[in-house]
């Protein structure tokens, strides 16, 4: 008997703790798939959703013509993962299946079931106050936010149709929360849930949260940023850039009760809807402290506050070249950006003045 889980998030709950975990290694009877990297999201999109996922490859360096090549590469490797394979569990991990419509969804079940002789589902629900601000921080820190706009969750939507399509008896569904996880941690939880014994040594975490400071200038760049063509500043914002940011603050981010209120409001049946699923209650508290953001203008209030110190991590950067000629070199270059990118704002100012100016 073999056994495929299928991990699907959601998102901001641990997945890529749980990815990196897996992969680190070989386990006696369970494999992780090894194609395409350890979150099996482009994966499974590229293979069952290639229109859609065409994009997100082009961004990543592919180039347009290569990327039938490399989907049709993917889903040879994981055939012959599938073939060869002699332990009894299989596991594929990717938070973007709760986004997939219900189509592409069946036809990952059939190419499983053709594979396999029972799937099992496993997600985690994060309840909405603690799902909104880490998916807000989230969308600031990968550089996809450029507006203070509150996002919203549909648990409905997302996790409704594999009840449909795997038998409700095979979905788990679990609530994300320190108290009900095992050992309030949700790598320990999952892995005990498919029967993978693991130590405290086997355990990998990954996507620490960046303090109100780090996403405040984050979204700082977000807004008032350009990308030049060519440049490289985009795509290493979610890593290397993010990273530089670690150490800076150490105030919590949160949202305001004024700032979430309509987000809730919004998502009121879905969370009832939740409730319903579980059991047991999935409202939060909101954040009523004095250092919850409500606005825009508070968010950017903060990033005004942090010009020091992120001329400082410039600094400190800078002066990490050991060559005096290199070192020349690369603040001549970082000088020559400064000025094309100030020149970018400019035009970029005033195209949407003249915008604005001739909308009706």
């Amino acid at each position: 008997m073999r056994t495929a889980i299928l991990h699907i998030g959601m998102h901001k709950t641990g997945s890529t703790s749980i990815q990196k975990t897996l992969e680190s290694r070989e386990w006696d009877k369970h494999h992780f798939v090894r194609v395409g990297g350890s979150n099996h999201s482009p994966l499974l999109r590229a293979l069952f959703d290639s229109r859609a996922m065409e994009g997100n490859l082009v961004e990543k360096g592919h180039a347009r013509e290569d990327i039938p090549g490399l989907i049709a590469l993917w889903r040879r490797q994981l055939d012959a993962e599938f073939r060869t394979l002699e332990k009894p569990t299989i596991v594929l991990s990717a938070e973007v299946l709760p986004e997939l419509s219900t189509p592409r969804i069946e036809a990952i079940r059939d190419y499983l079931m053709a594979r396999v002789d029972n799937i099992r589902v496993v997600g985690y629900a994060r309840m909405p106050v603690g799902l909104i601000q880490s998916d807000m921080q989230q969308k600031i820190r990968s550089g996809h936010l450029r507006n203070f706009k509150v996002p919203r969750q549909h648990y409905r939507t997302q996790f409704e149709k594999f009840d449909k399509i795997f038998g409700a008896e095979n979905v788990e569904l679990i609530k994300f929360d320190r108290n009900s996880l095992d050992q309030g941690d949700v790598v320990t939880d999952f892995a005990r849930r498919i029967g993978l014994a693991l130590t405290s040594e086997d355990i990998i975490h990954r996507n620490s949260s960046l303090s109100l400071e780090a996403v405040a200038v984050l979204y700082a760049r977000n807004k008032f940023g350009v990308d030049l063509p060519g440049s490289p500043v985009r795509k290493l914002l979610p890593n290397r850039i993010v990273k530089s940011l670690e150490a800076l603050g150490s105030t919590k981010f949160q949202l305001s009760s004024r700032a979430l209120q309509p987000a809730l409001d919004e998502m009121s049946e879905d969370i009832d809807w939740l409730e319903n699923r579980f059991g047991q209650s999935m409202r939060d508290m909101q954040s009523d402290h004095s250092g919850g953001i409500s606005s825009e203008k508070e968010l950017l209030t903060v990033a005004d506050a942090q010009v020091d110190a992120v001329r400082s991590l410039l600094i400190a950067e800078l002066g990490n070249q050991p060559q005096a000629r290199s070192a020349v070199a690369e603040s001549l270059y970082q000088l020559q950006f400064l000025h094309v990118q100030r020149q970018a704002i400019a035009d970029e100012r005033k195209k949407r003045r003249v915008t604005r100016a001739v909308s009706p």
